[in-house]
């Protein structure tokens, strides 16, 4: 790593995360420097201080490919199956989904509706 001193770095835009605090980021902006987190602006404050809330960064979003011909789906850890369109199988953690073609192959691996 290279420092360089304060002449050298006068016009650069520096961007600090101090951390997450109570469910927000937070940090210092100095120089021009434009701060976007999701579809939201960023704005400091006059001593360059910025917060932004959790929905705005930790939004985790999970795609979920359903394999071909599978209509329902249960948790390797629950006793339940239900429609993969469903909002109950929609909940399910991707690594705890095991699928079926129909409700007689989910009832014969021992779940119920």
């Amino acid at each position: 790593m290279v420092l360089q001193d304060d002449a050298d770095t006068a016009d650069v835009a520096v961007v600090s995360i101090d951390g997450i605090n109570n469910g927000a980021l937070t940090g210092t902006a100095q120089g021009a420097v434009r701060l976007v987190a999701g579809d939201r602006i960023v704005l400091p404050d006059g001593s360059g201080a910025f917060v932004i809330d959790d929905a705005a960064i930790l939004t985790n979003r999970v795609s979920i490919i359903v394999p071909e011909g599978m209509h329902f789906v249960a948790s390797k850890r629950g006793k339940k199956y239900y429609p993969v369109d469903s909002a109950n199988g929609q909940q399910i953690v991707p690594g705890n989904r095991v699928y079926f073609p129909d409700a007689g192959s989910a009832e014969r691996a021992g779940f119920i509706r």
